[in-house]
């Protein structure tokens, strides 16, 4: 009789990936397939009226023990309209739209200026690219990379192309589930990161429904 576990234990082996391997060994440029499957996603992702639900901001800063943690809502519709709104620990909100951002705090609004806050205002501009997973803005900007960690679980990293946006940015590692994202790691040169983690609903096009 032909002893079949070692063939089981190669195939299982070549199907999963490593213990320890990270996204970054997949980059999408050199792989039609993963150009193909990010592509597939990207076009289901983008067909969406209204993006609603929570947000959990974890920092974990070098100089603190603890991390800084924040809480709140989000939206985002098919006409660019971005809101995040801070609940806890102290109440904020911010509105975005075609480059204009409005920060609301105890009632008051401002106008924050491009000029004053440039990462701020890249902050919107980018999260809004990412959660429909705008292919154009994202490979302009950042070099991408693509795996599947099972039928459903997907795994997307990005790394700045800009030199300028290298210096407060390693990398970001965006997990994903179906058509939605589950949470987002930024990681700074100095060691600091962010963790983003998302519990939403997703509308598509021509369809109603309640967020969470």
């Amino acid at each position: 009789m032909i002893n079949r576990a070692p063939w089981l234990l190669l195939l299982l082996a070549l199907a999963v990936p490593a213990a320890g391997e990270s996204v970054f060994s997949y980059p999408v440029a050199e792989n039609p397939e993963r150009q193909r499957q990010l592509s597939t996603l990207a076009e289901t992702m983008s067909a969406t009226s209204r993006i609603e639900g929570r947000f959990t901001q974890t920092k974990h800063l070098q100089i603190l023990e603890q991390p800084l943690v924040s809480r709140g809502r989000f939206s985002l519709d098919d006409e660019g309209r971005f809101s995040w709104e801070i609940h806890q620990p102290f109440p904020q909100a911010y509105h975005f739209r075609d480059g204009e951002l409005i920060r609301s705090v105890d009632g008051e609004e401002e106008r924050v200026a491009p000029a004053d806050e440039p990462s701020l205002h890249g902050f919107f501009q980018f999260f809004s690219a990412l959660l429909q997973l705008t292919e154009a803005d994202l490979g302009v900007h950042f070099t991408r990379y693509f795996r599947h960690l099972d039928d459903e679980q997907w795994e997307m990293g990005l790394r700045p192309k800009d030199r300028r946006m290298r210096r407060v940015l390693d990398d970001m590692v965006v997990l994903g589930r179906g058509e939605r994202i589950q949470a987002v790691t930024l990681k700074e040169p100095g060691g600091d990161r962010t963790e983003l983690n998302f519990d939403y609903h997703r509308e598509e096009a021509g369809t109603s429904g309640e967020s969470p």
